[in-house]
């Protein structure tokens, strides 16, 4: 998948979403999500690279934890065909609630 077709994906759930973090000034009202690319599943053989793929983490922030806009995620991904991992949910820092799902 690449980086245009899943902020395209991302886009229809209606959520605020940006790459990477939103410029200065410019956070909107939560919940939002944000994602960037966090390696490359590799095709190998014959100590050959024959083919990458991009993955991502998908970072939703929230005040507390939301299952509703997690389902929303979760459901947009699986009508998609999108395999996806939920790796961690707990508070930033800043005092946010945030899940991280990888694709």
């Amino acid at each position: 998948m690449t980086q245009e077709s899943l902020f395209d994906l991302l886009k229809t759930t209606d959520l605020p979403v940006t790459y990477a973090e939103w410029p200065q000034g410019m956070v909107p009202k939560l919940p939002y999500i944000v994602f960037l690319q966090d390696g490359d599943e590799r095709f190998l053989a014959d100590d050959f690279v024959y083919d990458s793929t991009p993955t991502y983490s998908i970072e939703i922030y929230s005040n507390k934890k939301d299952n509703a806009t997690e389902n929303l995620l979760k459901n947009t991904l699986n009508e998609n065909k999108v395999i996806w991992a939920k790796d961690y949910e707990g508070r930033t820092p800043e005092g946010l609630y945030q899940a991280v799902y990888s694709i």
